[in-house]
């Protein structure tokens, strides 16, 4: 913690207690994973699992989301927070910021190599003035942090669009593309000063935008590529045209004769307009091309990349449509301006999810396809190489960027960042570093040191934090998810990778061991919930469509329960949420994601269904209060009615307590160990604080991007606070300083701390007691007071 003080006289706080009143770029080691025929059999259901879990909590019951719900929450927060008045101390970026997390997009300035965009799945557009050396942030502030599309004006490279919304969740059940695990987009949106601000370019026409193309002649010219099929602009994006419709998944320009443009269509589930089109007229008139490219029901996503040096050679990416053939894509190439096209040699597998293909500026047969590995030819396509390994294992890639001044200088953006090759992909750099762009489910913070965490993530495993914004990897299989320490032996440590697939680390995570040998995950969830009982270190459950306890630290697991779900046999249902008392261990709490909310107050011998007053949603949160196990939080997902509720009967009755909050989702609630009136949540938009047990709530957000909240972790006896976000790594805040808990320091928090310096009241509670504690010394004395005033004086 840093403070900063101010001498204060005996006379100066003479005065204040007179007049003062109420009303007043290092690189980290590339990492290896489990061997290849391991990974590729688990790796297809692990990926559609995840997008399910994510669409099936903001979903259900409707099985649909209202995305533009969301917009009207992110209004709302912003006018919460200018309600507010002073800020806070507000929320900081603890990391990781050396990780990594999905790369969608990324551009070049055609004017200087060292200036190059970076678009995250839900981290926003970042800026780096150094070829990656170092990034800024530049959308954190807007509405949607989900990145589709970066383009740069090649005659004007101050002038950059970028298309909102990603398009690479369109598989799970018949390919549909409203399933995502992110957001889908707000539109186009454009600056003309670099980044440094954005506006709207034109109406929405899409949630999921997949590339922008510009003419490179009549730059006012723009085409962007959607779900919602392919549209034009020819006034800078201030209104835009459909000229082709379904499923668009690509696009390229001739750049000698920008008339001339290939679009791609590609529906996932395969259809009869599935294929390449050719225009040109400007996108006037389309013709579909054929010569030798598959059936169209034989065709998914498609990728595309022309040649610059020799336009009439092309590449394309095809995936095949379905589940089961994620191995059967190919490239094929065209000599002939899309008369005939041939199937390129074995090696790459586009599919729906990884599908990008880029082709050297200046020699025709030099081309770059990227899918689970990056491949690389240099006949045409006849013979292929796998340039990936000295990178990474099993990223999936998403982008390639090409300089076009220094076609050796290439950019790859995958599932674990961004990276660049100066020798054509000989070698390759890790970018990663400051950039804080992971994507975590859950968090967990060590109760007796500050510095460290674990967290799971998306694609990332599990990480740790040791005090520095440079996390390390602890357990790297695909997705990390829920995380425990035992608060008697802190070194051990529980962590799992997807579906239940649980691990005990004796030595805080430098090896492990699984656990899961007597679990039933017959039917789970894709991220599993389970805690360590608060009254009983070596207790754990877990919860699948039945709750599971060990009360031998993972050795041994039993059945407590029947299932607890509301239809045995669905996918969908299954135990989302884990409550248990700290003062009555017999009393547990557990909700579902098919909405049912279950309690038990004889250690699981009977369960009681408790949704008196509960919406039928699916339940993200359960949280105990610490002085009174019958007084418990259910927090939910999904849009509609309210979202938090409140028991004082061990949920035989509940009553909302959403007050002022708006209509989004929430994903975890935080009870003040300290002060069991102040309650904290993390939504689907930022974080909230009431002080009143919900009676009203305020925004909590000062410092955090506009982005989802996964969970909320509270460091015990401190005034920290930690914020895991799906798409811009984690927060924290110290909330040293705001005495008072609204969310600001101000003349009353001074005053507060008189209060408590002079025992008036006698019993100023817990919470009061650690947030005035300036200085640490583990006293409030006028020497807090001071560092608060100082802190007055600095807002």
């Amino acid at each position: 913690m840093k403070y900063f003080f101010i001498h204060i006289s005996t006379s100066l706080i003479t005065i204040l207690l007179l007049y003062i009143s109420p009303a007043f770029s290092q690189q980290i080691p590339f990492r290896t994973t489990t061997s290849p025929s391991e990974f590729e059999q688990q790796y297809d259901d692990l990926r559609y699992g995840r997008e399910e879990w994510n669409f099936l909590q903001r979903s259900y019951p409707y099985n649909k989301i209202p995305y533009q719900k969301r917009v009207q929450a992110s209004r709302k927060l912003e006018q919460m927070r200018q309600a507010g008045g002073a800020a806070g101390p507000g929320w900081t970026s603890i990391g990781p910021a050396n990780i990594g997390g999905r790369v969608n997009s990324i551009a070049i300035d055609p004017s200087d190599k060292n200036i190059v965009y970076m678009g995250a799945a839900d981290g926003g557009v970042w800026k780096s003035t150094d070829a990656g050396g170092t990034w800024v942030p530049l959308t954190d502030d807007l509405p949607s942090l989900s990145m589709g599309a970066i383009a740069i004006d090649p005659g004007n490279p101050r002038i950059i669009y970028m298309g909102t919304g990603e398009y690479n969740f369109i598989h799970q059940y018949g390919c549909k593309p409203s399933r995502s695990d992110q957001y889908p987009g707000e539109g186009v949106f454009r600056s003309t000063d670099g980044g440094l601000t954005w506006i709207q370019a034109g109406e929405k026409f899409s949630d999921s935008i997949v590339k922008i193309e510009i003419d490179p002649i009549s730059t006012e010219i723009i085409y962007t590529v959607s779900i919602d099929g392919l549209f034009k602009s020819i006034d800078s994006g201030n209104s835009w045209t459909n000229v082709l419709g379904g499923i668009t998944t690509d696009l390229v320009i001739d750049k000698n004769s920008p008339l001339i443009l290939y679009a791609a269509v590609g529906k996932p589930d395969g259809d009869a307009d599935n294929g390449i089109y050719k225009s040109t007229d400007g996108g006037a008139n389309w013709t579909k091309l054929g010569g030798g490219l598959p059936e169209s029901e034989e065709i998914s996503r498609i990728s595309l990349t022309i040649s610059r040096s020799d336009p009439d050679v092309l590449y394309t990416g095809i995936a095949c449509p379905g589940m089961g053939n994620m191995d059967k894509g190919a490239v094929y190439k065209t000599t002939d301006g899309g008369l005939t096209w041939a199937i390129t040699g074995s090696g790459p597998n586009p599919d729906c999810y990884k599908n990008v293909i880029a082709v050297d500026p200046s020699d025709p047969d030099t081309v770059y396809t990227g899918e689970l590995f990056i491949y690389k030819s240099t006949d045409g396509g006849e013979t292929w190489v796998n340039i990936d390994p000295t990178i990474s294992t099993y990223v999936d890639y998403h982008a390639i960027a090409i300089n076009q001044n220094d076609p050796q200088t290439f950019y790859t953006g995958n599932d674990r960042g961004i990276y660049k090759t100066t020798d054509g992909g000989e070698t390759w750099i890790n970018l990663n570093q400051g950039l804080a762009i992971t994507q975590f489910y859950d968090i967990a913070v060590d109760p007796s040191t500050e510095s460290i965490i674990y967290g799971g993530c998306q694609d990332n495993g599990v990480l740790k934090y040791l005090g520095t914004d440079d996390w390390i990897d602890i357990d790297y299989f695909n997705d990390g998810g829920f995380n425990a320490v035992d608060y008697k032996n802190p070194e051990t440590v529980y962590f799992e990778n997807q579906y239940a697939r649980i691990k005990k680390s004796l030595d805080g995570g430098n090896t492990s061991f699984s656990i899961s040998e007597g679990l039933d995950t017959s039917r789970t969830g894709f991220v599993t919930p389970f805690l360590i009982d608060p009254s009983a270190h070596d207790r754990l459950y877990l919860g699948t469509y039945m709750l599971h306890r060990t009360t031998n630290g993972g050795d041994e697991w039993e059945i407590i329960s029947p299932d607890l779900t509301k239809n045995a046999g669905e996918f969908d249902s299954f135990i989302s949420a884990i409550g248990v008392s700290k003062i009555n261990p017999d009393l547990i709490y557990i909700g579902t994601s098919d909405g049912n909310l279950q309690v038990t107050d004889d250690g699981g011998l009977t369960w009681n269904l408790r949704t008196n007053s509960l919406p039928d949603r699916f339940v993200a949160s359960i949280a105990v209060d610490g002085e009174s196990s019958l007084t418990a939080y259910a927090a939910f997902s999904g849009y509609g009615t309210s979202h938090v509720f409140m028991t004082r009967d061990a949920g035989q009755n509940w009553k909302s307590i959403d007050a002022d909050l708006p209509d989004v989702p929430v994903n975890s609630i935080l009870v003040g160990s300290e002060e069991p009136d102040t309650l904290y949540i993390g939504t689907d938009v930022g974080v909230f604080k009431s002080t009143d047990r919900g009676r009203s709530w305020f925004s909590f957000s000062e410092g955090l991007p506009v982005v989802v909240v996964s969970d909320l972790e509270a460091n015990p006896g401190t005034a920290l606070i930690r914020a895991a976000t799906m798409g811009r790594s984690v927060f924290e805040i110290d909330e040293t300083g705001d005495v008072n808990g609204d969310g600001k320091i101000d003349f009353q928090d001074l005053f507060k701390t008189i209060k408590i310096i002079l025992r008036f009241p006698p019993s100023p509670s817990g919470g009061e007691l650690i947030r005035a504690d300036v200085n640490g010394d583990g006293d409030v004395g006028f020497d807090d007071l001071a560092g608060i005033f100082n802190m007055i004086h600095e807002e």
